[in-house]
């Protein structure tokens, strides 16, 4: 199995002769099944693009690192507010919604309280979020989450409601840091606690 992240994809963009070369590396990253992560790549293809700023106004390049940026940062939400470019690119290449989905699943974890007995979301708020309908269809995005190593979960088809006990954080913006920092500050009081609680 591959790395989870785009790593090796940044040689690439960063020694890229021309914009299809970036391009290809970008598109090569997206396209492997086994990557999830892509905030170096997008570091990478701003940088690049910065370089080539007065050189070309290839679309393409433009596109890709949209899509690598929905891929960092986004959800499956977010596609409607992206360029025609992206949004075409997202149309033509199944993987990236799927991949998408799965992002976004953990997005949503990232947004409940983790306690000493995990997370419980039930289908309609997974099914609402990753943009999916029907119960099949949530336990696909879960079971890829699961089986890509990025959650561990379990899915309880009589309640309608997936419990996820441990799960990969995403890159966050700036604007997200100061949040973070504070459930941060948050667990490690509760986890204290449970410490002290301990016979």
């Amino acid at each position: 199995m591959s790395s989870l992240s785009s790593e090796r994809f940044v040689e690439e963009v960063s020694r890229a002769a021309t914009t299809a070369d970036a391009v290809a590396a970008a598109q090569q990253a997206v396209e492997d099944p086994a990557i999830f992560f892509y905030g170096t790549l997008l570091s990478a293809l701003l940088s690049y693009t910065q370089q080539q700023q007065h050189k070309t106004s290839d679309k393409s390049l433009e596109n890709w690192t949209g899509v690598v940026e929905l891929l960092t940062y986004k959800t499956v939400a977010d596609v409607d507010a992206a360029s025609a470019g992206v949004k075409a690119l997202v149309t033509e290449h199944p993987l990236i919604t799927e991949k998408l989905r799965v992002l976004t699943l953990l997005t949503l974890c990232s947004q409940h309280t983790m306690s000493t007995h995990g997370i419980s979301v039930p289908y309609a708020r997974v099914e609402q979020a990753v943009g999916v309908s029907g119960a099949i269809e949530v336990q696909k995005v879960v079971l890829a989450a699961v089986q890509h190593r990025l959650c561990v979960a379990r899915l309880n088809e009589r309640t309608t409601t997936v419990r996820i006990c441990a799960y990969e954080s995403r890159c966050v913006e700036d604007g997200e840091v100061a949040a973070l920092q504070q459930r941060v500050a948050k667990w490690r009081e509760y986890a204290e606690r449970q410490l002290r609680a301990l016979p």
